[in-house]
């Protein structure tokens, strides 16, 4: 049996035309030929139809069969680039978790890593120095030492009492603060049995031991005492230890200046016939520099040991 409408074969058991989904009367047509190929048969099957022109109901749930959808096909090289796509998404899935892996496996060496180990592991400061102390046999007074490249320095001011030596402003609270004030002449022979006052060549091998003497002034300040210039602060980084303050000087005539903005130390090397170079260090700076000062000048004493 062939479809009325579009001439296709018809299975014996259906009554719909599995091509165009056409419902089949097979008594009308069961003897008929091939419509689409008979012109006689189209004949009957167009009187049959005319007789019997009222409307038929199709229940599809039954009686209809499923149309076949034909599968759409490509050409080999398609199939081959779906391949390679997922196999480059594939490889950069994988990547993407190798790293969050690693990621993860440092953050958790870092959170077991003692917090003094890392600490020092990140800190590019150096260690802070080791200090000594001895004391001064004359008067039982003790101070700090330290020792910085081959040399080894007193860590604060000289405070012994001798002739030819005055607290700043004299009062005795400034020399506990910033020890004594000496004029040259008692400053070459002052320091304690065993240390020695330092040469303009000694204090230069100090500035070559803490970087030069362009960065000295702020390597060898303390890390407080001292006053601000222009809001910024004039305290050093105190990074060796010698701790030096801004102890002021005085003059002959007995007045007193600059205490909190310049410290002036005494070195055994003259100038001139009347003047002696003094190692000076001020709060705006960050270097360490000398002057040729009057010897009869009251400065601080920074002993050497021998």
């Amino acid at each position: 049996m062939y479809c009325k409408e579009c001439g296709y074969k018809i299975a014996d058991d259906s009554k719909f035309c599995s091509k165009c989904g056409k419902l089949q009367d097979r008594k009308a047509v069961s003897n008929f030929a091939n419509p689409k190929n008979s012109n006689t048969g189209a004949l009957q099957l167009k009187q049959v139809i005319m007789q019997k022109p009222e409307r038929i109901f199709l229940d599809t749930r039954q009686e209809k069969e499923p149309l076949l959808i034909e599968q759409k096909k490509y050409p080999w090289w398609w199939y081959r680039k779906r391949k390679k796509s997922s196999f480059y998404f594939i490889s950069i899935l994988l990547g993407i978790i190798i790293i969050i892996i690693v990621s993860a496996i440092y953050v958790s060496k870092d959170e077991l890593v003692p917090p003094s180990e890392s600490t020092s592991a990140s800190n590019d400061e150096p260690a802070s120095p080791t200090k000594n102390s001895f004391t001064d046999q004359r008067d039982g007074r003790v101070y700090e030492s330290v020792e910085i490249g081959n040399q080894i320095w007193m860590a604060e001011n000289l405070n012994f009492e001798a002739k030819g030596s005055k607290c700043y402003e004299n009062k005795p609270e400034n020399c506990e603060k910033y020890g004594r004030l000496y004029n040259w002449t008692t400053a070459k022979n002052v320091c304690p049995s065993g240390w020695h006052l330092p040469s303009k060549n000694e204090y230069e091998v100090l500035d070559n031991a803490v970087g030069g003497k362009e960065v000295a002034g702020k390597k060898l300040k303390a890390k407080s005492g001292w006053n601000n210039y222009k809001g910024k602060s004039g305290n050093g980084t105190n990074e060796f230890g010698f701790s030096a303050l801004p102890g002021g000087y005085g003059f002959s005539d007995g007045s007193f200046f600059n205490v909190g903005n310049y410290g002036n130390w005494w070195s055994t090397s003259e100038s001139s016939s009347y003047n002696a170079y003094s190692r000076y260090i001020g709060y705006i700076d960050d270097d360490a520099d000398w002057n040729g000062s009057l010897e009869s000048n009251l400065y601080s004493v920074r002993c050497l040991q021998d």
